[in-house]
Protein backbone atom coordinates (compact mmCIF):
# COMPACT_ATOMS: atom_id res chain seq x y z
CA UNK A 1 0.00 0.00 0.00
CA UNK A 2 2.83 2.41 0.88
CA UNK A 3 4.58 1.68 -2.44
CA UNK A 4 1.38 2.45 -4.37
CA UNK A 5 0.96 5.73 -2.50
CA UNK A 6 4.59 6.74 -3.18
CA UNK A 7 4.20 5.95 -6.88
CA UNK A 8 0.96 7.94 -7.01
CA UNK A 9 2.69 10.94 -5.42
CA UNK A 10 5.58 10.72 -7.91
CA UNK A 11 3.26 10.50 -10.91
CA UNK A 12 1.12 13.38 -9.61
CA UNK A 13 4.22 15.52 -9.06
CA UNK A 14 5.45 14.76 -12.57
CA UNK A 15 2.07 15.68 -14.09
CA UNK A 16 1.93 18.97 -12.15
CA UNK A 17 5.50 19.83 -13.18
CA UNK A 18 4.65 19.08 -16.81
CA UNK A 19 1.58 21.33 -16.64
CA UNK A 20 3.71 24.17 -15.24
CA UNK A 21 6.24 23.79 -18.07
CA UNK A 22 3.50 23.78 -20.72
CA UNK A 23 1.81 26.80 -19.10
CA UNK A 24 5.10 28.70 -18.87
CA UNK A 25 5.74 28.25 -22.59
CA UNK A 26 2.33 29.68 -23.42
CA UNK A 27 2.72 32.63 -21.06
CA UNK A 28 6.12 33.62 -22.49
CA UNK A 29 4.48 34.14 -25.87
CA UNK A 30 3.22 37.52 -24.64
CA UNK A 31 5.40 40.64 -24.51
CA UNK A 32 3.32 42.54 -21.94
CA UNK A 33 1.69 40.94 -18.93
CA UNK A 34 -0.18 42.48 -16.03
CA UNK A 35 -2.26 41.32 -13.11
CA UNK A 36 -4.32 42.33 -10.14
CA UNK A 37 -4.26 40.42 -6.86
CA UNK A 38 -5.84 40.42 -3.43
CA UNK A 39 -3.66 39.46 -0.50
CA UNK A 40 -3.62 38.74 3.22
CA UNK A 41 -0.84 40.15 5.43
CA UNK A 42 -0.07 38.64 8.83
CA UNK A 43 2.09 40.88 11.09
CA UNK A 44 5.11 39.15 12.66
CA UNK A 45 7.84 39.90 15.22
CA UNK A 46 7.99 43.58 16.32
CA UNK A 47 5.20 44.55 13.94
CA UNK A 48 2.90 42.00 15.58
CA UNK A 49 3.57 43.57 19.00
CA UNK A 50 2.21 46.89 17.71
CA UNK A 51 -0.63 45.48 15.59
CA UNK A 52 -2.25 42.13 16.20
CA UNK A 53 -4.82 42.47 13.40
CA UNK A 54 -4.15 40.89 10.02
CA UNK A 55 -4.18 43.12 6.97
CA UNK A 56 -5.93 42.80 3.65
CA UNK A 57 -4.89 44.54 0.50
CA UNK A 58 -4.74 44.81 -3.23
CA UNK A 59 -1.81 44.78 -5.60
CA UNK A 60 -1.06 45.47 -9.25
CA UNK A 61 1.86 44.19 -11.28
CA UNK A 62 2.99 44.67 -14.86
CA UNK A 63 5.91 43.25 -16.78
CA UNK A 64 7.59 43.27 -20.18
CA UNK A 65 9.28 40.27 -21.83
CA UNK A 66 12.26 41.12 -24.03
CA UNK A 67 12.03 39.59 -27.52
CA UNK A 68 12.45 35.81 -27.48
CA UNK A 69 14.12 35.88 -24.08
CA UNK A 70 12.45 34.05 -21.17
CA UNK A 71 13.25 37.04 -18.90
CA UNK A 72 10.56 39.48 -17.81
CA UNK A 73 11.24 42.81 -16.10
CA UNK A 74 8.38 44.41 -14.20
CA UNK A 75 6.98 46.47 -11.35
CA UNK A 76 4.74 45.35 -8.49
CA UNK A 77 2.82 47.80 -6.27
CA UNK A 78 0.68 46.77 -3.31
CA UNK A 79 -1.39 48.41 -0.58
CA UNK A 80 -2.48 46.76 2.69
CA UNK A 81 -4.74 48.07 5.45
CA UNK A 82 -4.31 46.52 8.89
CA UNK A 83 -6.73 48.43 11.11
CA UNK A 84 -8.44 51.78 11.57
CA UNK A 85 -8.46 52.99 15.19
CA UNK A 86 -11.09 55.66 16.02
CA UNK A 87 -11.42 57.28 19.44
CA UNK A 88 -12.46 60.56 21.07
CA UNK A 89 -9.89 62.61 22.97
CA UNK A 90 -10.12 65.97 24.78
CA UNK A 91 -8.58 68.76 22.71
CA UNK A 92 -7.18 70.43 25.81
CA UNK A 93 -6.74 69.38 29.42
CA UNK A 94 -8.13 72.75 30.51
CA UNK A 95 -11.35 72.35 28.45
CA UNK A 96 -12.40 68.70 28.89
CA UNK A 97 -15.78 69.17 27.17
CA UNK A 98 -14.14 70.11 23.87
CA UNK A 99 -13.44 66.74 22.26
CA UNK A 100 -12.09 65.70 18.87
CA UNK A 101 -12.25 62.44 16.97
CA UNK A 102 -8.82 60.91 16.41
CA UNK A 103 -8.50 58.39 13.59
CA UNK A 104 -5.35 56.30 13.08
CA UNK A 105 -4.97 54.21 9.93
CA UNK A 106 -2.29 51.54 9.82
CA UNK A 107 -1.40 50.97 6.18
CA UNK A 108 1.48 49.45 4.27
CA UNK A 109 2.38 50.50 0.72
CA UNK A 110 5.28 48.98 -1.15
CA UNK A 111 6.66 48.68 -4.63
CA UNK A 112 9.28 46.37 -6.06
CA UNK A 113 11.07 45.81 -9.34
CA UNK A 114 11.17 42.15 -10.36
CA UNK A 115 12.98 39.96 -12.85
CA UNK A 116 11.25 36.68 -13.72
CA UNK A 117 12.31 33.66 -15.70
Amino acid sequence: MKVILNNLIRVSTLIILLLFVIGAQKSTAQEFQFGLDLHYADPQNEFEVQLDNPGVGIGFWAGYRFGNSPLMLGLDFSYSNFVIDIREEPLSSTIPDLRVVVENKYNLVYGIVFLRL
